[in-house]
């Protein structure tokens, strides 16, 4: 009797909390200029909400309410750029772990932005840039800094990082690529992308205030309350105040389960590259102390990689984007994902609102709750159960007294 009170409290329970679930709104903003197709930029707060690595629960509607066809850029968006014109290499000069190479810019192009192919390498790496008109003077272009890499390469053995230095146009560059270890990494081209407004960068991510607590336990423990939306994360840079030498292993959970595990280093810049890991107001950072004192975390930079839908657009229509909504649960299959090769990579691109949070019962065709469904009497059918469950086990305590008697 008792477990069968307990069952029909569960299945109440359930059902309560079952009627509404989270699905988010985003608009196309600003419309377009002519009919034709559009890269769409989502921006980051609409790219965590989707639970979908394929974008699959994501719709585009037009202001009638009815689907948009669309496909999603390519993930590693480089292999559909073919225009990479490497510079010519003035002279290579690798050291230790230092790999420099001078660039010849001759043409005095003027030169914002540098893309480095390198070898595969599980290491930190950091840039120095300097210019020159005659090999002998050097001036300073960029200070030494992480090497941002941009989550891309041209092979399964390659990865591409992104250098920007202000603009200018010395004669020449020269390029010192540094890495935490030994040995160097090895260059296989330097040059640019004739096409780069598609290019997969990383764009900031707001994790808010952090809180940082040092607890008993030898950990230190980094919590993010202030995250309203989900972001998958690419990119981590920590800034640590500690100047001993120091090397932690930190890990990011959610829900009991680790997304991903590694070490900050008093040798490294402690900047991190992960697949698209996931930050909630639930998520936490872990940083094992063991016997060292807790280190002074100064700040965390958070990145995600930009992600495009590319769709045909008309001229004069509103279109909203819609995430996660209970009508649209499965993976479209729209016909233009058979002429992803035929549609340019070089397109206008659009930008997306911040999402809103809406629930299935907000939405324009929500019906009328049953009696039987409505809070009150689930509420208290919950408390007559209740009532019942304890008079039930009041009784077996009695009856327990009595035979010990």
């Amino acid at each position: 009797m008792k477990y069968s009170v307990l069952v029909f409290v569960l299945s109440i329970l359930s059902s309560f909390q079952g009627f509404a679930k989270d699905w988010y709104r985003s608009e196309i903003e600003g419309g377009v200029s002519q009919a034709g197709y559009y890269n769409i930029e989502l921006n980051q707060q609409l790219i965590g909400c989707s639970l979908k690595s394929n974008f699959g629960d994501v719709r585009i509607l037009d202001s009638q309410g009815k689907e948009v066809p669309y496909f999603v850029r390519s993930d590693n968006p480089v292999k559909e750029i073919s225009s990479f014109t490497p510079y010519k290499i003035e002279s290579v000069s690798i050291r230790d772990s230092v790999n420099t190479q001078i660039i010849d810019n001759n043409s005095l192009e003027e030169i914002s932005r540098i893309y480095v192919i390198v070898r595969n390498a599980e290491t930190a790496k950091y840039v120095q840039v300097r210019g020159s008109n005659d090999l002998k003077q050097w001036y300073i272009v960029k200070r030494q800094s992480d090497a941002t890499y941009s989550g891309f390469g041209q092979t399964d053995n390659s990865e591409i990082l992104v250098i920007d230095v202000p603009k200018g146009n010395y004669k020449y560059y020269e390029l010192r690529l540094t890495t935490d270890q030994r040995s160097p990494v090895e260059i296989l081209k330097i040059g640019k992308f004739s096409n780069s407004n598609i290019y997969g960068q990383l764009s900031p991510v707001n994790l808010g205030n952090f809180i940082v607590k040092d607890s008993t336990d030898r950990c230190t423990y980094i919590e993010f309350p202030d995250l309203k939306y989900n972001y998958k994360v690419s990119k981590l840079v920590f800034g640590i105040k500690s100047k001993p030498d120091y090397y932690r292993n930190i890990r990011l959970e959610a829900d009991g389960r680790i997304s991903f595990s590694t070490n900050l280093s008093s040798k490294g810049t402690n900047t991190f590259f992960f697949d698209n890991v996931v930050f909630s107001s639930d998520s936490r950072l872990i940083i094992d102390n063991n016997d060292n004192a807790p280190l002074a975390i100064d700040s965390i930079q958070a990145y995600g990689l930009n992600r495009y839908l590319c769709a045909y657009l008309d001229k004069g229509q509103k279109y909203t984007i819609v995430v996660r909504h209970k009508n649209y649960q499965l993976s479209p299959q729209y016909d233009v994902a058979h002429f992803i090769k035929d549609i340019p990579e070089d397109l206008p691109i659009v930008t997306t609102s911040i999402p809103v949070k809406l629930q299935d019962d907000e939405s324009s065709d929500k019906r009328d709750l049953m009696w039987f469904e409505k809070p009150l009497f689930l509420w208290s059918m919950i408390s007559i159960a209740g009532l019942f469950l304890f008079f039930v086990c009041f009784g077996m305590i009695k009856d327990m007294k009595k035979k010990s008697r």
